[in-house]
């Protein structure tokens, strides 16, 4: 999962699928994260681990380039922000417990899964009108 026996490959492909992801993530408010991991993964060739953690590091950048936008306008909650930051970092600590005991496969089909039930709801969503 963690391998560091890799090159990445098919750098053109992988940079305009970010550029798209960084599109939909403005336009519909999602993190791009589900795009960016199936492209490094997939289109790249970068093992799954790393791809889901450089998904993350791109994350954490975006949010601490745009924190303090959101803080002066007053638009963090610190009732919401605290308790949701503190569930996120306790599941990634877990969840970084128990990536070496989960095989890549459950892993892949666990990330299907999810994707698709990501896509379904945005589908059924904008079909209904809906935000």
């Amino acid at each position: 999962m963690y391998r560091r026996d890799y090159t990445p490959r098919r750098w053109v492909a992988g940079s305009s699928t970010a550029g798209l992801a960084g599109m939909v993530s403005g336009l519909l408010g999602v993190g791009g994260g589900f795009i960016k991991v199936p492209t490094m993964y997939a289109v790249m060739g970068v093992p799954l681990g790393i791809a889901t953690a450089t998904s993350n590091f791109m994350v954490g950048i975006t949010a601490a380039a745009s924190v303090f936008v959101y803080i002066g306008r007053g638009d963090v909650r610190p009732f919401i922000a605290v308790p949701t930051a503190t569930g996120v970092f306790l599941g990634a600590v877990l969840g970084s417990l128990v990536q070496s005991r989960i095989k890549v496969g459950a892993l892949r089909w666990a990330l299907i899964v999810l994707l698709l039930g990501i896509g379904v709801q945005m589908l059924l969503r904008g079909l209904q009108g809906g935000a």
